[in-house]
């Protein structure tokens, strides 16, 4: 777990850590360059649609700067994608999909009007977020191209435990895991059999390629068999070994 995440933690939010993969945006490899990477991919300035975003993960929290004092999750579901921003004070700010932009919460909603200059303006909002998602679909071309490992962390919770200690006045309890995301290149080594474990398992967002090379996006999913088990995987950035 970077600083930065053990700031937020530490700190609290106004979610439930424990469902998301957290990722700091603000630890990047020296040669990435998000601007170079999309206009490669013919996705820099166009329109954001649903088909161009692709996440490694089904629930994701973006942590950037310290300074900014906020932080993202995004929610991937079958009817599109979802962007909260919360606050320094555990405040919902507001909410921003590709199709309406950003709508700020009912209360900030009231700030935001009678102090624009302070608050900033839905617009403004609206372009933070499509950035920073922008970076992390550029880093996921990263990971790609360059054959490099992209780090997240997920902290695991027992929530009857943690739902006693917070009427108890205490902090909650997390364990923190880290998590390779590696190139889609270095993940064809078989383990034996069709899949590596007939276990019920998360398979994070990765780009493939077809037989006729083609590039394609494999959405994230669960694959395996409740009744046999359940893996977690832990997701850690650098140098793949190449």
């Amino acid at each position: 777990m970077t600083p930065l995440i053990a700031m937020y933690i530490n700190r609290g939010v106004g979610f439930d850590p424990a469902q998301y993969t957290w990722m700091d945006m603000s630890v990047l490899p020296e040669d990435f360059n998000a601007h170079e990477l999309l206009a490669q991919a013919g996705v820099l300035h166009t329109k954001m649609h649903l088909d161009q975003l692709h996440f490694p993960f089904s629930n994701i929290v973006l942590v950037v700067r310290k300074e900014e004092e906020t932080v993202l999750t995004i929610t991937t579901r079958d009817e599109g994608v979802l962007v909260e921003m919360w606050g320094s004070d555990k405040e919902h700010v507001g909410t921003w999909t590709p199709e309406t932009g950003f709508v700020y919460h009912p209360l900030w909603a009231q700030a935001a009007r009678k102090y624009p200059d302070k608050y900033g303006t839905a617009k403004d909002f609206g372009k933070i977020i499509a950035g920073r998602i922008s970076v992390l679909e550029a880093l996921m071309l990263y990971a790609s191209k360059k054959k490099q490992i992209v780090q997240g962390y997920k902290c695991v919770a027992d929530k009857a435990v943690n739902d006693k200690r917070i009427r108890k006045g205490k902090k909650p309890l997390y364990e923190w895991r880290t998590i390779e995301i590696k190139p889609s290149a270095m993940r064809n080594q078989s383990k034996g059999g069709k899949h590596a474990s007939p276990r019920l398992h998360d398979v994070r967002g990765h780009w493939a390629v077809s037989k006729k090379g083609k590039r394609y996006w494999v959405k994230p999913h669960k694959r395996g068999d409740s009744a046999k088990g359940t893996i977690f995987h832990d997701y850690v950035t650098g140098e793949a070994n190449v």
